[in-house]
């Protein structure tokens, strides 16, 4: 199996959620990347999962004939994020942490 690399051109934007019963705010942040082999060349079709350290909630989307993929609306938190895509070998970043009004590069 070929090893691939992950770039997360990870992107935190405030928003909120208003509860009706208690109308408290719940902060969010949308997380966007691109799934690459160590080339360069974009890997459409790959399953990205983020999951909440804290909760185990999963989340999991695929990437596009682009290699991108969003999450959008993650409480924020800490999280371990994996990539799996047929021919390569499973990529996992942990304790990426989501913060308002903050941004992460990782690669």
């Amino acid at each position: 199996m070929r090893n691939f690399k992950i770039v997360l051109a990870v992107c935190f934007m405030l928003a909120f959620a208003v509860g009706s019963a208690r109308a408290q705010t719940l902060a969010t942040a949308n997380v966007i990347g691109t799934v690459t082999d160590p080339s360069g060349g974009v890997i459409p079709g790959a399953s990205v999962t983020a999951v909440d350290n804290a909760t185990n909630e999963a989340r999991t989307t695929e990437t596009n004939k682009a290699g991108h993929y969003e999450f959008v609306a993650l409480r924020v938190g800490t999280y371990t994020l994996t990539v799996k895509a047929k021919g390569f070998r499973q990529f996992q970043i942990t304790n990426a942490t989501l913060e308002v009004g903050k941004g992460l590069h990782m690669t």
